[in-house]
């Protein structure tokens, strides 16, 4: 599975801290430990509050079910507990797909960066991400290094997030990246003919070039 980034620093922030920043709604944000800034969850708020309702509702329903048609009393006591094991599965797995974004105030100003758009050719299942078309969704964080249009190697591994994805046949996609660190400059990275490469635990899973 994915481990998020920050959208500040690019550290990598732990699960359990990506799924308590799932439930802050009205309460301050969750903090990166590294760079003290907040941050929270993407696709967070009453939607995502009512999807995890409507699934508990539907798996009491299917606990209910299996319990009515179980015989035995030992299977009983165990299947009161299916409904809630399958709601903490699907939470913990749709925690796992939610990125995570900048928390600003309303009256705060953030610096203006620049954007690039790429395309990009996710590694096989061997070396790369399993389903990346499932599995990376907009806001998603790696490092990424970048060459000029020789191939030869112009930034040490520098974060970035991939947004406006949209994807095409086999494991090849169009999306548009930024920088994440505000203080690393774009210059001379963003030309049009320059490639990068994508990692994740230390492994390339993406090549890509700037158009």
């Amino acid at each position: 599975m994915l481990v998020h980034r920050c959208p500040w620093c690019g550290e990598k922030i732990p699960f359990l801290k990506s799924l308590v920043s799932i439930f802050q709604m009205y309460r301050d944000p969750s903090t990166c430990q590294f760079c003290k800034k907040p941050y929270k969850s993407i696709n967070r708020g009453i939607k995502f509050i009512l999807s995890i309702l409507s699934i508990y509702c539907v798996a009491q329903v299917l606990g209910s079910v299996v319990v009515f048609l179980s015989y035995h009393k030992l299977e009983k006591k165990l299947f009161v507990f299916f409904p809630f094991l399958l709601v903490l599965l699907v939470i913990a797995v749709l925690c796992e797909r939610k990125p995570l974004g900048r928390y600003v105030e309303k009256d705060e100003e953030t610096a203006e960066k620049k954007i690039a758009t790429v395309f990009l050719i996710w590694e096989s299942n061997k070396e790369g991400l399993r389903f990346p078309n499932l599995s990376v969704l907009n806001g998603e964080i790696f490092p990424a290094c970048f060459l000029n249009s020789e191939g030869k190697p112009i930034s040490t591994p520098i974060c970035v997030v991939l947004e406006n994805l949209k994807w095409e046949k086999g494991r090849r996609c169009r999306c548009t990246i930024q920088v994440v660190l505000d203080e690393v400059s774009e210059e001379g990275l963003f030309c049009p003919g320059n490639r990068l490469y994508l990692y994740h635990n230390r492994k390339k899973i993406a090549e890509g070039e700037i158009i």
